[in-house]
């Protein structure tokens, strides 16, 4: 465009390139120093071509250089914004992060603890198994040697004792048995 085209504002849309770019590029601020100079710049080649500079073209630039302006700090409030809310975030993802670090060692602990447990239950058992079933198996065979006659002849009143012996020493041995089971 001419000059004279300019000044009259068929090309007022080359003033506010720079004013826009600058609202994306530069500090909020930074859009009135680019209407500014854009402004100066289309009054002086005005004047230095010998016509009235056009105020509207120029009014304009700084109309959109507000609207830039107060949509560029908006932007800068919700970034700030959305910076807390992340720090927030990351200090609860910290946290929670520390809490289940801990809930997973004290789980380990007690696994450990549940572990040595069973390790002292099974020699547990192990010894009342053998201290137990020992002497009941020891009765048991004496008893049947006994009825069977290999110390001697046995009465039929001494018989029946012996019957006793073996049925109450097979039921503890039963009992015994089904306790270690569980």
């Amino acid at each position: 465009d001419e000059p004279a085209m300019v000044v009259e504002g068929r090309s007022a849309f080359v003033i506010l390139i720079p004013v826009t770019v600058a609202s994306v590029l530069l500090p909020p601020g930074a859009t009135f120093a680019a209407a500014g100079l854009t402004s100066v710049l289309a009054i002086y080649q005005a004047l230095s071509n010998g016509l009235v500079p056009n105020i509207f073209p120029v009014l304009g630039a700084f109309a959109v250089a507000l609207v830039s302006w107060l949509s560029a700090r908006a932007l800068d409030r919700a970034l700030g914004e959305l910076r807390s809310m992340n720090a927030e975030l990351d200090r609860r993802v910290a946290d929670r992060t520390r809490q289940l670090t801990e809930a997973n060692r004290e789980l380990a602990d007690a696994n450990e603890r549940l572990k040595e447990l069973d390790r002292v239950k099974s020699r547990f058992v192990s010894m009342v198994s053998h201290e137990l079933r020992t002497p009941l198996g020891a009765i048991m065979g004496f008893s049947e040697m006994l009825d069977k006659g290999v110390y001697g002849a046995v009465s039929e009143r001494q018989h029946q004792v012996l019957l006793r012996v073996s049925r109450n020493t097979e039921r503890l041995l039963t009992l015994v048995t089904d306790l270690l089971d569980q």
